[in-house]
């Protein structure tokens, strides 16, 4: 059923590169950049400025069951960022967004921080893991984000969809790739 994934080399960039391309915000402020505040778990607040990297995660898919894809930026504290995305022919967007999540906990050094706050549009990557609901389905991708997240401290957080410029280009690296993908 699941064939080979298809991913866009993962590049870095920093503040000047996104100044040159016009963004509005750099990395340390991309989180108040919000027109709708800062949520967490549904309780708007403004994010505190600390040290870790930021890992803006999103799955894209059209309905229900098909191809799909998988896009991050991470943000650091120095302002550097890396994105990446890939896709899968026959997938769910609950798998997709899991899966951007276990991606973005890869491409990060284990032998730097171990706390990062990852940002997603998924309340059910949000909700499962902080434990809120049950993990019944895509036990596999659960068991590798649990893995990835060994010995880390991860401040789980969501924020809706394409109300961040960091959100809104996560989403733009997963769409192309499926459109890769179909061909």
């Amino acid at each position: 059923m699941r064939a080979a994934s298809m991913a866009i080399v993962a590049k870095a960039v920093t503040r000047s590169t996104l100044a040159r391309a016009g963004a509005r915000v750099e990395c340390r402020h991309a989180l108040t950049d919000s027109p709708r505040g800062w949520y967490t778990g549904g309780v708007g607040t403004k994010p505190k400025h600390d040290e870790r990297p930021i890992l803006i995660v999103t799955g894209s898919i059209g309905r229900g069951f098909g191809p799909g894809g998988w896009g991050f930026v991470i943000c650091y504290p120095s302002g550097q960022e890396v994105e990446a995305a890939g896709a899968e022919p026959e997938t769910t967007g609950h798998r997709m967004a899991l899966t951007a999540v276990i991606r973005a906990l890869e491409r990060l050094d284990p032998k730097e921080r171990l706390a990062v706050r990852v940002v997603s549009a998924s309340p059910y990557v949000v909700d499962g893991a902080l434990g809120k609901v049950e993990r019944k389905a895509n036990e596999d991708l659960w068991a590798e984000l649990d893995e990835r997240a060994k010995g880390r401290s991860i401040a789980w957080e969501w924020e809706p969809e394409q109300t961040m410029y960091y959100q809104e280009r996560a989403v733009e690296l997963a769409t192309e790739v499926v459109k890769r993908l179909k061909g």
